[in-house]
């Protein structure tokens, strides 16, 4: 099964008005979601960011913002990182 677009249809419209308002524009694919849903808009780009996780599944993401204490899951997570 292939996943669709999931966060706008217009994509091609998105991006060029984003960029006639003198912004930088981006795409962003989660895992499942093949190259070719930007290939035709890569142009009107100035970032693709290609993740790795699906969203929601980041294990610093998840660790440090379902936390009640931030500072506290950033220095569990840097302390792991240093064995």
């Amino acid at each position: 099964m292939q996943s669709e677009p999931s966060s706008t249809v217009h994509l091609h419209r998105v991006l060029s008005r984003i960029r006639q308002l003198g912004k930088k524009a981006g795409a962003v694919l989660d895992p499942a979601s093949p190259i070719a849903f930007i290939e035709q808009v890569l142009h009107l780009c100035d970032v693709v960011l290609v993740m790795t996780v699906n969203p929601g599944f980041g294990v610093a993401g998840s660790a440090i913002f379902g936390s009640s204490d931030y500072a506290a899951a950033i220095t569990r997570i840097r302390g792991r990182a240093r064995r």
